[in-house]
């Protein structure tokens, strides 16, 4: 939430989803910060389906430009440098992607000489063949999780809790792809940790190196 607020971003909102311990620590923490709020869930619907909830609820809340970061990853990037290259390729969807090797979903984006993603692995949908998308390709890289998101692209998601789960990284993805107006931000080989786990964490907070990149 810190980096976020270091970084420009203007209004910090937390999903806690279903979590009560969650949402009560960060309205604790941040008590009297109007920039920084909580958006909770009785029930859980993915990734995107939370989102999507979130912002049909609460649209007052959620501005034109939407960052995703996710709690469970610590890495060193720009997050306004790529709110940047998301307004001005005009995208609907950019996704940050790194250089580095052995991470999940090695190589899965393809991004042109114009930092389009032409195809992604992650995707259930794509408009050509990886060795269709290869001629065009500038180079491949893997996605780290932070996405940046117009407001007006997940208007478009025809969605509802009765459908079940939806995910940022699959189906929204994929229905912004079919659109051409997925655009990469490549952080090169920049530091990234995930934390997901318990002994990830642990791991990263014996390690001063780990948690100050």
């Amino acid at each position: 939430v810190n980096k976020l607020i270091d970084a420009g971003i203007g209004n910090v909102i937390v999903g806690a989803g279903d979590q009560n311990e969650v949402a009560s620590y960060v309205n604790h923490t941040y008590v009297g910060r109007p920039e920084v709020q909580v958006v909770s869930s009785e029930e859980r619907f993915g990734t995107g389906g939370d989102l999507v909830s979130a912002v049909r609820k609460y649209p007052e809340v959620f501005k034109d430009t939407i960052v995703i970061a996710n709690a469970d990853t610590i890495m060193d990037i720009d997050e306004a440098s790529m709110v940047e290259l998301h307004r001005n390729k005009n995208a609907e969807f950019t996704i940050a992607v790194t250089r580095r090797r052995n991470v999940h979903n090695q190589d899965g984006y393809y991004v042109d000489y114009d930092d389009r993603a032409i195809y992604c692995d992650e995707s259930p949908e794509n408009d050509r063949t990886p060795s269709e998308a290869e001629a065009e390709t500038a180079y491949r890289a893997s996605s780290i999780g932070t996405v940046v998101l117009s407001k007006e692209a997940l208007s478009t998601i025809d969605w509802i809790p009765k459908k079940g789960e939806l995910s940022i990284y699959t189906d929204i993805l994929a229905h912004v792809l079919k659109r051409r107006s997925v655009y990469a931000y490549d952080n090169g080989l920049k530091y990234i940790q995930d934390i997901g786990t318990e002994d990830a964490w642990h791991e990263a907070k014996e390690s001063p190196s780990t948690l100050q990149p």
